[in-house]
């Protein structure tokens, strides 16, 4: 007997899993503590402990996790990343490894990819037509650099995805430069950065533009060489899709200049950024109403006179409050006038100035009229984008 009523260690991991599955989990963490193994998942953006094992179970089930992953299960105290499916109920889930060496032994993240066909178009991202509208816009210019920022977990890999889906017709030759490839798609050429083999996102971009590429989607802009190119490309007939690490839409071109790129160059590729969060939305079944405090009547205007709502929980939600998540973001289109500011090296409120005098829609802006709305809570807002 493995544990409980699992007579082995891929029975109890097929259980984790689908459990996991069930209650939309993005993220199955596998942790060593002092006292044994702790099992928690990542779902909505929050962690849930799922179980707790004792140490040589938890030998068994990331033996097996590397085993089915392609990794050496004898071997342990190395970064490792490996892949492998799921079937769950018919449908094969492709599960993605990550392995921390920690002080007690080999820490595990699963990340959930989902089914390889499950790449959606921005008419079904539930963007707001303002944003569909302006990144459907954006990548099907000619050439170009359109930026996606946010922190990890914010969903830009699927925001680039489906910018790249709107044009992926086979009328274009799209590039895609990543690490990892997290979704594969029939109809582009994707390309995984392994530094350990001297396969960089620099070398690979150089080697990529000798391929004649339409499009380049780079999973990260993170270096100065690979920014170069990706500047250089998106000013010599190419539409360059990249993302980076900033809290918002104009923090990027700060960055790109802090990295090391000229400031008119900057200036002449950049099309658009847009900054993006994931936003826990509220339970339809049972959130509550209430009145905004004077706090936050003082800090956003808009919510005076208004009910709000917060999470409570019910059967509905699993008690949690929410149901799914939505895309909170701002989009910054790069014309003429933020142009001319940008070449003259401009601190962060002059571009913050221009950007909102050209009519820039704050994620904080967007986040209280979904609050209005009744899809958020005024709390979650606060505390994603401020």
């Amino acid at each position: 007997m493995f544990h409980d009523q699992f007579t082995t260690a891929k029975d109890y991991l097929d259980h984790l899993l689908t459990l996991a599955i069930k209650q939309k989990a993005s993220d199955v963490h596998i942790e060593h503590r002092a006292s044994g193994g702790l099992i928690r998942i990542r779902t909505q953006g929050d962690m849930r402990i799922l179980a707790e094992l004792p140490q040589d179970h938890m030998s068994l089930l990331i033996r097996r996790i590397k085993f089915i992953s392609g990794l050496d299960p004898e071997r342990s105290g190395n970064l490792s990343e490996g892949r492998f499916e799921f079937d769950h109920g018919g449908q094969k889930i492709i599960m993605r490894l990550s392995i921390l060496p920690t002080n007690f032994a080999d820490d595990l993240v699963i990340r959930i990819l989902g089914s390889a066909p499950e790449v959606f178009g921005l008419s079904q991202m539930n963007f707001d037509p303002l944003i569909q509208n302006g990144l459907r816009e954006a990548v099907q210019k000619s050439m170009g650099l359109m930026l996606v920022t946010g922190p990890t977990g914010s969903g830009k890999t699927s925001t680039l995805y489906a910018a790249i889906q709107e044009i992926n017709d086979g009328s274009y030759k799209i590039v895609t430069v990543e690490d990892p490839i997290e979704y594969k798609v029939e109809g582009l050429t994707q390309i995984k950065v392994d530094p350990r083999y001297d396969i960089t996102y620099a070398s690979v971009l150089r080697g990529a533009l000798r391929h004649d590429p339409d499009v380049i989607l780079i999973g990260e802009c993170r270096e100065l060489a690979a920014a170069e190119i990706a500047i250089e490309a998106s000013m010599t007939g190419h539409m360059v899709l990249t993302t980076l690490h900033t809290n918002n839409a104009v923090s990027s071109i700060l960055r790109l200049i802090n990295l090391g790129i000229q400031p008119i160059d900057v200036a002449n590729a950049m099309t658009v950024a847009y900054a993006q969060r994931l936003i826990r939305k509220l339970c339809p079944v049972c959130k509550q109403e209430h009145a905004p405090d004077e706090t936050m009547q003082a800090r956003y205007p808009i919510l005076r006179g208004k009910k709000i709502y917060s999470a409570k929980g019910c059967e509905s939600c699993q008690n949690s409050g929410y149901s799914g998540r939505i895309p909170v973001g701002e989009l910054l289109l790069i014309d003429d006038d933020i142009r001319d500011v940008i070449i003259q090296s401009p601190s962060l409120g002059a571009l913050n100035r221009i950007a909102v005098a050209k009519g820039l829609r704050t994620m904080a802006d967007y986040g209280m009229q979904l609050v209005i709305q009744g899809d958020l809570s005024c709390h979650d807002v606060v505390n994603s984008v401020t």
